[in-house]
This record gives structure tokens, C-alpha cells and sequence, in this order.
């Protein structure tokens, strides 16, 4: 945890601003929305990939040609995480460009380096072994223009002709190759942690699913109490009551006992359904209270072996709240990390900033995965969290901003 300035409560800072990761088109190779970090690194990659291009271009070519080969590799790597089809587009006019006007460096072909290891670790196997096919098409053709260097093709079928291909190819493929075998690697780690994070959900939505089957349980069992106990108190007051309908006029000093027994038998099955509901109130609150059992850092590293990445600041001491409030706050605090895990970005981490001041601000912001579209806006869970909050004399708020969903409760400190 660490002190640091919380924005107030509705202020949308720099890192929330609304449209970050937001493109103009819906790219179809582009399986999720990328981070701030992965767009400046594509964007240092190109400018160094095109000042290294310009400076080991062929200096025979004209200068309109160098240039344009050069912003044709900028633009592919720059965009290679943000429009994916662009820089499949401009890497193969670069790569054909230059393989065709050769002679070829075998220094420009690892430029694209940063492009192959990204369609590597593509979600699709088709792009993942279609970005296997290119570079060796590529290493091929580029060993093959880089051999013409070294001697004459005319006599290619002798053996030292041969042995230049061979080493030129290698030469060519090496880095591409690795790189091919990098991207391939992160699919299979990404694969294994989203494995694992579904696991964990599963767990988590097991364990919600018999702790409700149990809570339902045991309500069925009391309403059959209560019923068993209301027919048969009912049954013997009616009886009772018909007899000393009956008696009234032929013996009415037997009303007396009558009477008594119908009061008696309604004040046992009055302590009877009282003690039953009692059970039903008790069993809710244990139900409902199950997170009380935990203090707050109990329930981030809960949610952190879960598999969410969570960032904590708080600024004030929450000892100065009173229960009500900080019964609230960790219940808010719990559905929102909730909705966080089911719906979030698992790469990103939850960021959770505490005010415990005079009112008690409380805010989660999380990115959303590229598949969950409105998911959390308008469920239970919100719902939830907005009645919790209203209990306890405060307000929530929760709505996208951005590529983020955003959660602020303020909740006064003492109530």
C-alpha cells in the first residue's frame, strides 16, 4: 500500500480518459485491445527499425525508393499490435520490395523480427503456422538473393555455390526463426494462464453454486417446519374450538379447558415459528455475511490466487469508520473484484484506491477483456453494490470509461 493523491469522487484522470485503446475500425486479426506500454514500444521498435533500415539500405537505390521501403517497415511494426491487417500488408511489400531489387542485407530481413513473433503468438493456428510458412519462403528467397553475392549463379550446382545458400539461408532465417519460436512460446505461457484463471473461476462459481444449493436447502427445510407446525397447531385449534361450539350450551364448563388448550397451542406454535424464523433470519445472515469472515487482506490475496493482478492504495486509516461503513466497503470491494475477474483484461491489473476520510471514497478500475462488452453494467452484481451502498447512507456509481469499468462509492465515515 502506498500514500499517494486519490483523484475525488467522478474525477476521470489522464489514465481514464475515455476512447484509450479505441481504433477507428474493428481490425479482424486483432484479438485484443492493446496496452499503453505495447503501443510506445511498437512505436520506439519503428523508429529505430527505420533509421537502421535507411542506414544499411542499398545505397544504389534511389532515395524516394529508400524511403519509401523504410516507412513501409515503420508502418508495419508500429502497427502491429494496433492494426495487425496494415502490417501484414506493408511487411509483405517491404519484404517483396526488397527481395525483388536485391541485392538483399540479410540485416533487413531481422527488422521484421518484431512482426513474425507477433503473429506467432496469435490466438488463430492458421496465422500462427502461416507466419511459420512466410519466413521460411522469405529465408529462402533472401539466402538465395544473398548467395548471388558471394558467387556466380551460373555455376550454383557446384558445391561451394551450395554450401554459400545454405549458410546465407541460415544467415537470413536465423533471427526470424527465433523470433517465430519466441512468439510460439508466449501463445502456449498466455494459453496456460488463461487455462489456469478459467480454472479459478470455475472453482470460484462451483463453490458460489453449493453454497447456494446449501442456503437453499436449508430455507426448504425451515418453510416444511413452519408448514408442519402451522397445520397441526391449526388442526388442534380448530378441533378444540368445534368441541366448544358444541359443549356451549349442553356442558359450558367444559368451554374453560378448551380455551385454554387453543391458547395454549397458539403460544407454542407462536415460540415455534418465531424459533423458525429466527433459524431463517440467522441462516441469511450467515449466508449473506459469509465475506465478514475475512478481513480485507484476506480477500485480495483470495482474489489475487484467483489470478487477478491487483494494485492497492489507501490513504487514511479505516479503524476510524464505523462497522456499518466498513461492513459496506468490503462487500463493494468483493462484488467489484468479482466482476472484475469474470469480465476484466487478466493482463491488467485492478486498480483499487481507498479515501477513508469524511465521506470514505472507494474506487476499482479494471480494463475489460475485448470480449466483454457491457458485462457487469447492469447485473445483479451492480445492483447489489448500489443497495449496499445505499444501506449505508452513501452512492455507487459504476460505468465504462473507455477501455476501463469504473466502480466509485462514497460512504460517510461514521453512521
Amino acid at each position: 500500500m502506498t500514500n499517494e493523491r486519490l483523484p475525488s469522487a467522478g474525477e476521470v484522470t489522464d489514465r481514464d480518459r475515455p476512447g484509450r485503446g479505441a481504433f477507428w475500425f474493428r481490425d479482424p486479426l486483432r484479438t485484443a485491445r492493446p496496452t499503453t506500454r505495447q503501443l510506445i514500444a511498437d512505436g520506439v521498435w519503428a523508429c529505430a527499425a527505420g533509421l537502421m533500415c535507411f542506414l544499411v539500405g542499398n545505397g544504389s537505390d534511389p532515395v524516394l525508393l529508400t524511403v519509401a521501403l523504410c516507412a513501409a517497415l515503420v508502418v508495419a511494426t508500429a502497427t502491429r499490435h494496433a492494426i495487425p491487417t496494415l502490417s501484414v500488408i506493408c511487411v509483405v511489400a517491404y519484404l517483396g520490395a526488397r527481395i525483388a531489387i536485391g541485392p538483399l542485407s540479410f540485416i533487413t530481413v531481422w527488422f521484421v523480427a518484431p512482426i513474425v513473433y507477433s503473429f506467432s503468438a496469435h490466438t488463430s493456428r492458421a496465422i500462427r503456422w502461416a507466419a511459420l510458412g512466410a519466413v521460411t519462403v522469405v529465408s529462402l528467397l533472401g539466402g538465395w538473393k544473398v548467395a548471388q553475392l558471394v558467387s556466380d549463379f551460373s555455376t550454383l550446382g557446384q558445391l561451394p555455390d551450395i554450401a554459400a545458400l545454405v549458410s546465407s539461408t541460415v544467415l537470413v532465417c536465423v533471427v526470424p526463426v527465433a523470433a517465430w519460436a519466441a512468439g510460439m512460446m508466449k501463445f502456449h505461457r498466455d494459453s496456460a494462464t488463461a487455462a489456469q484463471i478459467a480454472a479459478a473461476r470455475a472453482e470460484a462459481e462451483r463453490a458460489r453454486a453449493v453454497e447456494a444449493y446449501a442456503h437453499e436447502a436449508a430455507r426448504s427445510q425451515i418453510a416444511r417446519d413452519v408448514h408442519d407446525v402451522v397445520a397441526h397447531s391449526l388442526a388442534v385449534i380448530i378441533a378444540q374450538a368445534d368441541g366448544a361450539r358444541y359443549s356451549l350450551r349442553s356442558s359450558p364448563t367444559s368451554i374453560e379447558p378448551a380455551l385454554g388448550a387453543i391458547a395454549a397451542t397458539g403460544r407454542s406454535s407462536l415460540l415455534e415459528v418465531r424459533a423458525f424464523l429466527e433459524r431463517l433470519r440467522t441462516d441469511l445472515e450467515t449466508h449473506d455475511d459469509t465475506i465478514d469472515h475475512l478481513d480485507e487482506e484476506h480477500l485480495l490475496a483470495r482474489m489475487r490466487a484467483a489470478g487477478l493482478r491487483i494494485d492497492h492504495h489507501v490513504i487514511g486509516d479505516p479503524e476510524t469508520a464505523s462497522p456499518a461503513t466498513t461492513h459496506a466497503v468490503l462487500r463493494i470491494l468483493a462484488e467489484a473484484l468479482t466482476n472484475a475477474l469474470k469480465h476484466g483484461d487478466p493482463r491488467e491489473s485492478v486498480i483499487i484506491r481507498q479515501r477513508w476520510d469524511d465521506p470514505v471514497t472507494v474506487e476499482v478500475v479494471n480494463v475489460t477483456a475485448a470480449h466483454s462488452g457491457e458485462a457487469g453494467g447492469g447485473g445483479y452484481g451492480t445492483i447489489s453494490m448500489t443497495e449496499r451502498a445505499r444501506l449505508a447512507g452513501g452512492s455507487l456509481d459504476s460505468r465504462r470509461v473507455g477501455d476501463k469499468w469504473v466502480v466509485t462509492a462514497v460512504l460517510p465515515l461514521r453512521r
